[in-house]
């Protein structure tokens, strides 16, 4: 949500439909990459059994869960609306774990 990754995102938006080889390099460098790493964490914590994830469902949840984070903060500093407060961001993050915990925890 910092200025910078804002402002990066909307140039990749804007430009992406003229320039689609910028998007492609944006999600395998960046989005890919913390997807993977997350889906790897799903994994290990349901061989550890400290979730359930049903196998082969680990991609699927760590796009859900990211979607869920990124969501709201993000839209609104999309909109260029003010920003949640970091106690609020802090809740909301707190929130999707707890979500998820409930349905996936041991």
């Amino acid at each position: 949500l910092s200025e910078d990754a804002m402002n990066m995102h909307r140039l990749i938006m804007a430009e992406g439909s003229r320039a689609p080889r910028i998007s492609e390099l944006f999600m395998e460098a960046a989005v890919d990459r913390i997807h993977d790493q997350l889906a790897s964490f799903f994994r290990a914590e349901s061989a550890s059994r400290r979730l359930h994830v049903p196998a082969g469902e680990e991609g699927w949840l760590a796009w859900r869960f990211l979607g869920a984070v990124k969501g709201h903060p993000h839209m609104r500093a999309m909109m260029n609306l003010p920003p949640l407060t970091e106690g609020e961001r802090l809740r909301h993050v707190r929130g999707c774990a707890q979500d998820l915990v409930r349905a996936y925890g041991a």
